[in-house]
This record gives structure tokens, C-alpha cells and sequence, in this order.
């Protein structure tokens, strides 16, 4: 923490890269059966605590089907980004269908490990926005990681 003016504790900021997912169709499917869909959900963070560690990402924030994680670089978050669509499209583990959106910026880092601030909701905007099976990342995260030439990147434009 950065000390301020007469004792106060001015918060603390960071550059962080953010992964925002959730899971598509989760509520039709708890509608059915929501014993089933929460335990898609269980398989589901196993996954995702598996693919993000190798990439220096870690969960920071969940509520029912949907998890935030913060990676170290946008090459990080766009590769575990990948797997984990990868990884939920393999039929290997019993998975549910996931949309993701990604955003490198500007974050408040909270005493309990939280991250919150613009950088966050725009990686959650971005998530719902994206169709199941896909990401959508920001031109903040697309410029950052340009030099990777196997990214399969689509603009759509402006939002």
C-alpha cells in the first residue's frame, strides 16, 4: 500500500491481464438437473485452476457459474485462454460450453487478494459479448500479443 495524506492508506493499483468466463447455458441446464449442472461447475474450476497455473494465472473471484482470474501478461492470459476453450471443447472430462473475454489494464488490488476497477468490468463486458466456445479479447490484449502469429483473431469491430 501507498501511504497519502495524514495517515491514510491510498489503495493499490496494478497492470493486470483479465480473464473473465462463464459458463454458457448454465441456468437452462440447473433448470434440468442443477445437482448435474454444479458439478460441471466443480470439473469446470479443476480445469481452470490446471490450465492457469502453468501460465502464472490464478482465480480471483467466482460466483455460481462464472470466474475471475488474473494473469502476469496478455500473452499469458490469451494462451490460457486457448487451452481452456481447447480443454472444454475436447470431450476428455465432462465440461461445460464456456465464453471468455480478456482485458489488460488498469486495477484496484483488494487486502484479500480481489481485484477490482475498470480493468475488470471490461473484461466482463467483453465475456458477454463473446458466443459460447469463443473469447473476445480487447485491442489492448490483441496489440500486446500481435507478434504471435498462430492467434486466430477476428475483428468485429468497435463496442
Amino acid at each position: 500500500m501507498v501511504a497519502s495524506r495524514q495517515g491514510e492508506v491510498a489503495e493499490q493499483r496494478k497492470l493486470a491481464t483479465i480473464l473473465a468466463l462463464d459458463v454458457s447455458g448454465y441456468s437452462r441446464a440447473a433448470e434440468r438437473d442443477d445437482s448435474a449442472a454444479a458439478e460441471s461447475v466443480r470439473q469446470l474450476r479443476k480445469a481452470i485452476a490446471e490450465v492457469a497455473a502453468p501460465f502464472g494465472g490464478r482465480i480471483f473471484n467466482s460466483a455460481g457459474d462464472g470466474f475471475m482470474l488474473e494473469f502476469p501478461s496478455a500473452a499469458s492470459g490469451v494462451q490460457a485462454a486457448m487451452a481452456l476453450l481447447k480443454e472444454s471443447q475436447s470431450g476428455e472430462r465432462p465440461l461445460p460450453r464456456i465464453r471468455i473475454g480478456l482485458h489488460l489494464g488498469d486495477v484496484i488490488v483488494e487486502e484479500n487478494g480481489d481485484l477490482l476497477g475498470h480493468g475488470v468490468n471490461v473484461a466482463a463486458r467483453l465475456q458477454a459479448l463473446a458466443e459460447p466456445g469463443s473469447a473476445v479479447v480487447s485491442e489492448t490484449v490483441r496489440a500486446q500479443v500481435r507478434s504471435v502469429a498462430e492467434l486466430p483473431f477476428t475483428a468485429h469491430g468497435r463496442v
